[in-house]
């Protein structure tokens, strides 16, 4: 029986045979590519805040993203192997990421994306508590040595760069190293709810499912409080709408 068959057989775990067997060395080639995509888009939401503002940038990026996603999740509706489940359990996942969305976006309109990005690593102190609060399996790692002396060299690195002041803070303002830090914690609450909720969903029904939630919550702020009501991105030169696109 092929693995679709068989989500069809079971659609309340519809989870991925894929990823349930890929290989320790493919996990950290993913985690390697996720880690420079993301490394990227500080650059382009900085360079954008000086056209548009974050309710314009976020209701067009993740508005495209869920028509993206979207297809995906009508095709699954029509095959019968969508879990009617996966609306409610998306839910939780969805509202953190709309929330750390926002901060991580506004931010940018207050700090540097270099300083930001240390304000974002917070997410991983949040994940290791959250970790090891709701998944005993993960305690025994969270608790060694060589765990918490890593996690804490990056509180201790975090602080001396937000709280240190000096030439790095130029430019900048607290509120903005405020949304980095409530971002970057938003982010690891993110993270959490998708491993509590989410698992045993199939990851592409899965994140489909967040980002039309997020993408309709983004796209209804935009309209009601962005400037022009996202029209202005209408008046962006090529190289901007490129930003955008990416």
């Amino acid at each position: 029986m092929s693995a679709l068959r068989r989500v069809r057989a079971v659609p309340s775990a519809a989870s991925s045979f894929a990823v349930r067997h890929m290989k320790r060395s493919e996990g950290v080639l993913v985690l390697l590519a996720t880690l420079a995509c993301w490394s990227t888009v500080p650059l382009f939401v900085r360079h954008l805040a000086g056209y548009i503002d974050h309710w314009t940038n976020n209701g067009w990026r993740y508005g495209a993203s869920a028509l993206f996603w979207l297809p995906a999740v009508l095709w699954a509706l029509s095959r019968g192997v969508l879990p009617r489940t996966i609306w409610r359990a998306a839910l939780v996942p969805a509202i953190a990421n709309t929330v750390a969305q926002v901060a991580f976006t506004a931010a940018h309109s207050y700090v540097n994306p270099g300083l930001l990005t240390f304000g974002l690593r917070l997410q991983l102190v949040a994940v290791a508590i959250g970790a090891y609060l709701l998944f005993p399996a993960e305690r025994a790692t969270i608790a060694s040595v060589r765990y918490l002396g890593g996690l804490g060299l990056l509180i201790c690195g975090v602080a001396g760069v937000l709280l240190g002041g000096g030439n790095i803070l130029e430019g900048s303002s607290m509120i903005g190293v405020l949304l980095a830090v409530f971002a970057g914690i938003g982010y690891g609450v993110y993270g959490l709810a998708v491993r509590k909720f989410m698992y045993g969903y199939h990851p592409v029904f899965a994140f489909g499912v967040i980002a039309l939630y997020t993408g309709g919550t983004l796209v209804a702020c935009m309209l009601a409080f962005a400037r022009g009501h996202g029209a202005e991105v209408l008046d962006l030169g090529s190289s901007e709408l490129w930003s955008l696109g990416l």
